[in-house]
């Protein structure tokens, strides 16, 4: 290798080190303002339940199981505000979720518990739902590196989910998967390849295994957008 050659493979691995230095301290900031804002909501959350339930059992709040619910999602709908998904219209985090900067979620977003992580992106559709204890995985360590079991080198991914897509509880989604309009994915699923629109699929890995009534969901969503 020649002395041009060998300065230009050197500054491409200086460059690749930057790049993937300024991801990590990027990725370190967003979490370190997430356990910070965590933190202190969740120490003002007990202190609010401790007086609401000394109010309710004095007999000055008579709260409701929907009451309690309205102001978990508030709690935990604003600390996902505060770590910067990006929202495209309404947005409902029902408990423990770990969104950031990294997601943008469209319109009628809903879940009971989703977590993200890794350096990649996320762009979820309309009028998602999920069941609790979610993960959406967005980068991997490269295996085919220079180094065992692996080596150094990240691979950063972007995770697509598109419009009305439904996650059972404790659905996984591995980096670079992309699931199409419609599809539901069952419970307990570990999604490591695409799911076409309108596909029902489950397991490990997740596979198609029966498929939504196409005109019933069109006519519906066409109805939903109408409205």
């Amino acid at each position: 290798m020649d002395q041009e050659a060998r300065i230009a493979a050197v500054e491409a691995r200086l460059q690749d080190l930057t790049e993937r230095l300024e991801r990590s301290q990027d990725e370190v900031r967003v979490l370190k303002r997430i356990v910070a804002m965590t933190s202190t909501r969740h120490q003002r959350w007990i202190w609010l339940e401790g007086a609401a339930r000394a109010q309710e059992e004095a007999g000055a709040w008579p709260a409701s199981t929907a009451e309690w619910n309205e102001r978990r999602t508030a709690f935990w709908t604003d600390v996902a505000a505060q770590a910067g998904v990006v929202t495209e219209g309404s947005a409902r985090v029902n408990d423990e979720s770990l969104l950031g900067g990294n997601v943008t979620v469209g319109d009628d977003f809903h879940t009971n518990g989703l977590a993200v992580h890794g350096g990649g992106t996320v762009r979820i559709g309309r009028s998602f739902h999920s069941g609790p204890q979610c993960l959406i995985l967005t980068e991997s360590h490269q295996h085919q590196g220079d180094a065992l079991p692996y080596s150094a080198e990240r691979i950063i991914t972007t995770v697509t989910i598109g419009d009305y897509v439904w996650l059972g509880s404790r659905v996984t989604i591995l980096p670079g998967v992309t699931i199409g309009d419609g599809a539901i994915i069952q419970a307990g699923s570990v999604v490591v390849r695409d799911i076409p629109a309108l596909a029902i699929a489950g397991g490990s890995p997740a596979v198609p295994f029966a498929q939504r009534d196409e005109e019933h969901y069109r006519r519906v969503r066409d109805s939903l957008d109408v409205g």
